[in-house]
């Protein structure tokens, strides 16, 4: 996990482009919750903007996957967006979601490290008066624990998870929802394949003419009608950087396990299929590259060395995309998996791809 900046980007997809795509059992599906609250009751604490971000996100994130996902969009905003319904949305994905579907769960409102704030029509209640006091009972119904999120997506079939959090303390929060999906020390794999971003402290939003949005959101948002109109597959190590690109406020971007796809067109839907299972890709033949793994750093970092290597390929290690900066690269892995075989897969520009496996010297 590692944090980077946030600036000013231009929201679009108006409310009205909203859209619930139809599921099609031949694919996997994208199970999308966006959730967003502008309103608390008490006007000091306002969100502005957030409805329509979430239906944004969910326009955004649907229009990019649905070449290569089904698509099931679930949009709670404003007053709708209580605690029983985010809860019973919650549960009727986690009863339909299959091991190959993917879940994204955006959320923008009030938060703190331990809990996200749903909707409430009643002002909140008075601060604590000291440290040991708890908050009244009518709090505990309208707020998402941090363990019960972390339980809920523990027990999703799904592995492929992508969470998107923008609310005071949106990165404390996740943290403390990620150490209850820690692997175990002699794990090979992350427990799922989670990405997220966060903002750490205080949100703010951007005013443009068209109304307000939050800075992570607008970066979301943009990097997402990015990464479509470039085609293509579309992972989210690739979105992620767009995001970064666009901020320059701190913002938190976590990986764990493989990389995510996102999408993908006609052209890449066979490599974007074949990156989210287990099948062993073919060997390299031809002209080949020389990968070389080097040493560990930190713990958990395989550091080693890629040769040949054309500048657009894509390098990945345990489904894990590594950073390529010339002939080095990077990647981070579970410390058990360092002492095992390790699967390196090439995917090139044209979408060729080859995989070899290596140990550690």
């Amino acid at each position: 996990m590692f944090i980077v900046g946030m600036l000013a980007c231009r929201p679009s997809s108006p409310l009205s482009q909203l859209r619930t795509p139809v599921a099609d059992a031949s694919r996997p599906t994208l199970h999308v919750i966006n959730v967003g609250i502008a309103q608390y009751g008490t006007p000091a604490l306002r969100q502005a903007g957030a409805d329509e971000d979430a239906v944004r996100v969910g326009v955004a994130l649907s229009q990019l996957a649905m070449p290569f996902y089904a698509v099931q969009s679930h949009t709670l905003v404003g007053a709708a967006a209580t605690r029983t319904a985010v809860m019973a949305t919650l549960d009727s994905v986690q009863r339909v979601a299959g091991p190959n579907d993917m879940v994204a769960l955006y959320f923008r409102g009030l938060g703190g490290p331990r809990f996200l704030v749903l909707a409430d029509t009643s002002a909140m209640p008075a601060a604590p008066r000291s440290a040991g006091e708890l908050p009244p009972a009518s709090f505990e119904a309208r707020i998402m624990r941090h363990d019960v999120l972390a339980t809920w997506l523990v027990n999703l079939r799904a592995r492929r998870i992508l969470l998107v959090l923008e609310a005071p303390e949106a990165s404390s929060f996740f943290h403390n929802v990620r150490e209850r999906l820690a692997a175990p020390p002699d794990a090979l794999r992350a427990t799922k394949d989670l990405a997220a971003l966060a903002t750490p402290g205080a949100p703010t939003a951007l005013r443009f003419a068209s109304g307000e949005s939050g800075v992570l959101t607008s970066a979301f948002v943009e990097s997402l009608e990015e990464e479509r109109a470039a085609r293509g597959l579309a992972l989210f190590s690739s979105l992620a950087a767009r995001v970064v690109y666009r901020l320059d406020a701190p913002i938190v971007v976590h990986e764990a396990g493989a990389d995510l796809v996102l999408g993908a067109d006609a052209a890449a839907e066979g490599t974007g299929d074949a990156l989210r299972d287990t099948t062993r890709w073919s060997a390299c033949e031809g002209d080949c590259p020389v990968i070389t793994l080097e040493r560990v750093e930190n713990v958990y970092t395989l550091v080693g060395q890629a040769r040949g290597l054309s500048a657009e390929a894509k390098l990945f290690v345990n489904g894990r995309r590594a950073r390529l900066e010339g002939q080095r690269f990077e990647v981070e892995l579970p410390p058990a998996a360092l002492r095992a075989e390790l699967s390196l897969r090439v995917l090139g520009a044209d979408f060729r791809r080859f995989e070899e496996r290596l140990r550690l010297p």
